[in-house]
């Protein structure tokens, strides 16, 4: 039995104190971690690390193999007839590994396959060498940042509007984690732009439906609007005339030459807007009118009718 065991033999599992081990996965007598048990199981189980990478806890100085320790040769026995956890793979995982991708794994002076390694597998692997040996990946991230990310930054930050630019200045000693913590920002703000600039290609379509309407410029006398008086008129009426979305458009329409006078036509019917706006019962007037007195005439004819047999 090694005796990086007896953590696992002594004591009820309540009062077992939990060790984290360092693994020798560079062979350089050194180690990285300490990690804990759960993690290099996880490792082992998705064929991740050697069970023959040498281990050693925490509070000894002894190295042993992974199969040698029981509470991972327990583990290694459960999951030795099973095949390696399977998942779903994304079309662009079977690409080929980028070179961005090969510099990165090559920086952690991990082994890994450097041939025919797939952009999934240098994905998973990357995630890998981050998770089990931390301290280099902040080296990296500490690093200048690269050519290929600098261009990236900049061009993400061209597309930003200019007064925001400025907010992300691109040093010379700007770092790996500062231009990737810029790039997730400018991102998440170029999302939030697009967002806006959809609601308002919304908000201006309704403007242009109402106030481009054909016999609504015919009644009141204007040109058709372009896309900018849209935008200012809607700006207008949001300040002027707030609730003006649920108002009949001929009841906001006189604003239109108000705000944009040179938009008038020579000719216009804008009496007959007006009274379409102040008068929209007058059709039903007239038929209350008009109802008795063709029925007085048809009283009058029938009479007369009768005064002649």
């Amino acid at each position: 039995m090694s005796a990086q065991d007896n953590d696992n033999d002594t004591g009820t599992a309540a009062k077992r104190p939990t060790y984290r081990y360092y693994l020798d996965i560079r062979n350089d007598g050194k180690g990285v971690g300490p990690h804990t048990p759960p993690s290099i199981n996880w490792w082992l189980e998705h064929r991740m690390i050697s069970p023959e990478i040498p281990a050693r806890r925490t509070d000894q100085t002894d190295w042993t193999r992974l199969s040698e320790i029981k509470r991972f040769s327990n583990f290694l026995s459960k999951i030795s007839k099973l095949p390696p956890p399977s998942y779903e793979k994304a079309p662009w995982e079977a690409e080929s590994a980028t070179e961005k991708q090969l510099k990165k794994l090559a920086y952690f002076d991990l082994p890994f396959p450097r041939t025919n390694l797939t952009k999934g597998e240098a994905s998973r692997l990357i995630e890998f060498f981050i998770g089990i040996d931390p301290e280099r990946e902040e080296q990296y991230q500490n690093q200048p940042a690269d050519e290929e990310k600098r261009s990236k930054l900049l061009q993400l930050i061209n597309r930003l509007p200019a007064s925001e630019r400025e907010d992300y200045p691109v040093t010379k000693d700007l770092t790996n984690a500062e231009a990737t913590k810029s790039i997730d920002e400018i991102k998440d703000r170029l999302e939030e732009l697009q967002s806006e600039k959809d609601e308002e290609e919304i908000e201006l379509q309704f403007i242009d439906i109402q106030f481009n309407d054909e016999d609504l410029r015919e009644d009141f006398g204007y040109k058709k609007l372009s896309k900018k008086q849209l935008k200012q008129l809607g700006q207008y009426l949001d300040t002027n005339d707030p609730g003006w979305e649920s108002k009949s458009k001929y009841d906001t329409a006189e604003v239109v030459l108000k705000l944009f006078p040179e938009q008038r036509k020579a000719e216009k019917r804008l009496a007959h807007a007006a009274h379409k706006r102040s008068h929209p019962q007058s059709s039903k007037g007239c038929l209350l009118i008009i109802v008795p007195l063709v029925g007085i005439l048809l009283h009058v004819l029938m009479g007369n009718v009768l005064n002649i047999k």
